[in-house]
């Protein structure tokens, strides 16, 4: 609707379109050129970054010397960071520690020093690796930090930091030597923030437990030739943001398990679950006569996705932030939300 227009007749305490003086006042005080209000030093705000060193009680490792490591033993020159929104907060100090390591490393070995640098404004969500934006600015190694898509591969290298929370694997082994036989077979997978603990995890069953079968998360990614990068470990519904295990279950009965996280070959079988990598080859039948223990959270997007893969399986579920005892039940129970394999 039109704004009243005041009569002549007006009284002296209102004006244009029925504003008070004040008003007006404030209005004319704030009209002011888009240039003068985007160049205005009122508008320029000076914070300090945060770039004391990383302590223990942020609760996770980031890889600083291995990263350094890997930069100088690969040769790369330009190396892109990426942060998911989450995690933006740790970018000053991770790329302070970063910085040096590298030069320290690169001044060990005598070789040039590589550019390090932080990504901003990703096109894709915080668990896809942005290999558009680190070609932007022609790196040759791209870091990426946090939860991620283990099944994404790109036309650059790649680097995954999950970020380690602490774990115990002699108190999960130990846990797992009072709930399974001694020759149960049993796939043991980890939520990434707890992959740091795999290696551990399977030597302490490898002895009294040769059942157990501990699946690892790699962290080098290689470049694909020809820059075509290839699709992610989910695919449809299942790999849908805000997705639920109902729809991941429509998406495997559509597409067929290889389209949701087995790798291996024709015959049903796998070598891989989800991005990581089993110890050994396992027929359809052979995983399906397994029965899973999943350490990390029960909201897990992983552990949703486990439960369609492996729907006939008992799951167990061993969550080091909880201190309640573990709960076990049967795949395709339930679980947490849907989504891609970012857990």
């Amino acid at each position: 609707p039109a704004l009243p227009v005041p009569s002549s007749t007006s009284s002296p305490a209102t004006s244009r379109a029925g504003l008070s003086p004040a008003q007006l006042g404030a209005l004319e005080k704030n009209r002011q050129p888009m240039s003068a209000t985007l160049s205005s030093s009122d508008n320029i705000h000076d914070r300090e970054l945060d770039t004391t060193p990383i302590a223990v009680a942020d609760g996770a490792g980031w890889d600083i010397e291995g990263t350094a490591l890997h930069v100088a033993r690969g040769g790369f020159r330009r190396v892109a960071l990426q942060f998911p929104d989450s995690l933006l907060w740790l970018a000053p100090r991770v790329l302070g520690q970063l910085e040096e390591a590298v030069a320290r490393t690169a001044a060990e070995a005598g070789t040039p020093c590589a550019s390090l640098f932080v990504l901003a404004d990703t096109s894709f969500d915080g668990q896809q690796l942005d290999y558009v934006a680190a070609q932007h600015v022609r790196a040759d190694l791209l870091v990426h930090y946090g939860p991620v898509d283990l099944g994404a591969t790109g036309p650059i290298a790649a680097r995954l930091v999950f970020g380690d929370e602490p774990v115990s694997p002699a108190a999960i082994a130990a846990a797992y030597r009072s709930s399974f036989a001694p020759d149960e077979a049993v796939l043991v997978l980890t939520e990434l923030r707890y992959a740091h603990a795999a290696a551990a995890l399977a030597a302490a069953l490898a002895v009294t437990h040769p059942g157990a079968m501990v699946a690892t998360a790699q962290v080098e990614c290689h470049a694909v030739s020809g820059g075509a990068a290839a699709a992610p470990a989910m695919a449809g519904p299942a790999n849908s943001c805000g997705g639920t295990a109902a729809a991941a279950a429509e998406a495997a009965e559509a597409l067929g398990a290889a389209a949701v996280g087995l790798s291996g070959g024709a015959d049903g079988g796998a070598d891989e679950l989800l991005g990581r990598r089993l110890p050994r080859r396992l027929s359809r039948a052979a995983l399906d006569g397994c029965s899973l223990l999943y350490v990390g959270a029960c909201s897990s997007p992983t552990l949703s996705n486990l439960l369609v893969l492996l729907s006939a399986s008992p799951v167990w579920v061993c969550d080091p932030a909880d201190p309640r005892p573990a709960e076990n039940g049967r795949g395709g129970g339930g679980g947490g939300g849907g989504g891609g394999d970012g857990g």
